[in-house]
């Protein structure tokens, strides 16, 4: 938290927001650490290296309202992970 915004890292990058922008999620804790993990795992996805439907796709997990993946959404992950890590 800064004195007017605050670092949200995203999948993406790091952004700077307003607080008045965020809104708390109702996950439980063991929820919360599992989306952390998700989402470190996808920061390390080279995007350099991938086309934009690949971008779209993890971009539309970012926006998921659930805090779990599909066995598909998992498949796919692991595939771009095993070929795209950084």
């Amino acid at each position: 938290m800064n004195d007017f915004s605050c670092s949200v890292q995203l999948w993406d990058g790091e952004y700077q927001v307003k607080p008045e922008n965020l809104k708390e999620l109702p996950y439980s804790n063991e929820q919360q650490k599992e989306i952390k993990e998700l989402s470190d795992l996808i920061s390390k996805i080279k995007l350099d290296d991938i086309e934009q439907p690949t971008r779209d796709f993890l971009a539309g997990l970012g926006k998921i309202n659930r805090p779990w993946l599909t066995e598909l959404e998992k498949s796919i992950l692991e595939f771009l992970e095993k070929n795209f890590l950084s």
